[in-house]
């Protein structure tokens, strides 16, 4: 029985853990310490950009972390603040967008009270609260918690 080859175009992950798979390479997966040697490797392309903010900032975490091993988040910055769940990037921009979807519809009513008009909107389940939910995240069922969303702005 023919076992399946990766094409030779694949270096690298794919190609070492197909060879593994199949049992035609005697190297293990990669160790912690080799990872850490890759990783060692990447800031030194970052550190490539000293001009670049992103670079620079990405290149001083992952050695911060390299250094003191706890946490990665924290070491580039992303640790939300204390009570502030909602405050990482894979939140962030859906609720923006949300935010954003609702004050665009609060415009279009007529209602003198749009939060509470937008959240009886919610709690009915209105066709256009589907859709803004469905293309970003819940929408709040609070009156003064909409409110706020119609009093802020897109930075907020």
């Amino acid at each position: 029985m023919k076992t399946m080859q990766p094409p030779a175009e694949v270096s690298g992950g794919l190609g070492a853990m197909a060879a593994w798979l199949t049992g035609e390479t005697a190297n293990p997966l990669p160790t912690p310490a080799d990872r850490g040697e890759q990783l060692h490797k990447v800031i030194d392309l970052l550190r490539a950009f000293p001009d670049d903010p992103a670079a620079r900032w990405c290149a001083d975490g992952f050695e911060a972390w390299l250094k003191d091993g706890h946490d990665l988040q924290a070491a580039l910055g992303l640790r939300p603040r204390q009570g502030g769940a909602y405050d990482v990037p894979a939140r962030a921009l859906p609720l923006q967008r949300r935010d954003a979807a609702l004050r665009d519809l609060a415009a279009t009513l007529t209602d003198p009270n749009k939060a509470r008009a937008l959240v009886a909107m919610v709690r009915e389940r209105h066709p256009l609260i589907l859709r803004i939910e469905a293309e970003t995240c819940a929408a709040p069922g609070s009156t003064s918690h909409i409110k706020r969303i119609l009093h802020s702005t897109a930075g907020d």
